[in-house]
């Protein structure tokens, strides 16, 4: 009996370790303001629930790999969104996500569903590097960082803009990027593109 106790704790223990390990819960959160560069992109808009959203990535990914023949898979990939969804409904929040372009590839013409474009460069963001390990990592990042994020934002001068909340997949090693840009604020990081 003393085995079989021993065994499951020893399973729970395990079980536990990996989950605070996957959500990289012991990952201080620190805060950056940096620049950021230009960036060509490709993308597609979606309205709707954000955790409907990232799904849409693939469809890009996709029409990326008929377009110019290779796999764009281990490329990074971003969603923007606009709207904070504890005040906006959650049908009516508008999002932009896709992938990030290599710089060999040259940006194509509008397909009616994705688009190509610019993530223009930004003087100044806030931004946070958490470690993109799976699911469990983007969803523990997204209740960490955010309230981080906004608590940060708050100390600034009054009156300073805020753009759209970025995140970037893969873009600094293996890890989530979540930025907020707060300055020279113009193209994709405040403006929603029109539905094609």
């Amino acid at each position: 009996m003393n085995i079989v106790v021993s065994s499951v704790l020893i399973l729970l223990g395990l079980l536990a370790s990996w989950i605070v390990y996957q959500c990289a819960l012991f990952t201080p959160v620190n805060i950056r303001r940096q620049s950021f560069p230009e960036l060509n992109v490709a993308y597609t808009t979606f309205v709707g629930p954000y955790k409907d959203a990232y799904a849409k990535v693939k469809g890009v990914e996709t029409f990326l790999e008929e377009k110019y023949g290779s796999v764009f898979s281990e490329e990074p990939c971003f969603g923007i969104y606009y709207d904070n969804p504890q005040e906006v409904e959650a049908s009516k929040c508008r999002s932009v996500v896709g992938k990030i372009l290599p710089a060999n590839i040259i940006p194509g013409k509008n397909d009616g569903t994705v688009s190509f474009g610019k993530i223009e460069a930004m003087k100044d963001t806030l931004s946070v590097d958490y470690p993109l390990r799976s699911f469990l990592s983007i969803m523990s990042g997204m209740i960490r960082v955010y309230p981080k994020l906004n608590e940060y934002f708050q100390t600034l001068p009054k009156g300073t803009q805020r753009g759209a909340s970025f995140e970037l997949y893969g873009f600094h090693g293996k890890n989530t990027t979540f930025m907020m840009p707060i300055s020279d604020l113009k193209g994709l990081a405040v403006e929603f593109p029109n539905s094609k």
